[in-house]
């Protein structure tokens, strides 16, 4: 008699939320679902109760109400303050990797004199302090940047997707109206 996880299944609900309905332990409902243990006498009733409600509204086609004109607008407000939301989130993110890859360019430009500095200079204290900070300034940053660029690069593809997401969504709308 393993029939019963059917009636849960039915109405979409787990062992704990049935038990809960019928007003026993979930314990008790699962041995009833092993076919171990009867349910009581107000629990059987109960599951009558529902199961002829949810059969009586199955026979009704009951389907999901539409939304007015008033719903629908604050709907495309609210669409329209995530898609601004967005935006603004893709161009603080643009920002951000601009500014990297200026970074980028400007160590760039200082590796010749890097090059240039890491000759060996005789007695010369301040070639070789102005080498080193120069060297840790072009080949330090580059590891840390390149997770930040990889990390914004991936913000940036989800923000796109989710404008695609969120025009998608208002094109819905606006074709209900």
């Amino acid at each position: 008699m393993k029939t019963k996880p059917f009636i849960r299944n039915l109405l979409g609900l787990t062992q704990l939320e049935m038990a809960m309905l019928l007003r026993i332990s979930r314990s008790q409902y699962s041995m009833y679902e092993l076919g171990r243990r009867d349910l009581p006498l107000h629990a059987q009733q109960r599951l009558t109760e529902i199961l002829t409600h949810v059969k009586g509204n199955e026979m009704k086609s009951q389907t999901l109400p539409v939304p007015t004109p008033q719903q629908l607008s604050q709907q495309h407000k609210q669409l329209t303050r995530l898609l601004r939301e967005n935006e603004f989130q893709q161009l603080v993110v643009s920002r951000k990797i601009a500014e990297i890859e200026e970074r980028r360019t400007e160590r760039q430009k200082l590796l010749p004199l890097v090059d240039f500095l890491n000759v060996p200079v005789k007695d010369s204290i301040i070639g070789n302090e102005l080498c080193q900070n120069l060297i840790r300034k072009v080949f330090r940053a580059p590891e840390t940047e390149h997770m930040n660029m990889l990390e914004l690069e991936l913000k940036q593809a989800v923000l796109n997707f989710e404008k695609i997401l969120l025009g998608t969504k208002m094109n819905k709308i606006e074709s209900k109206d």
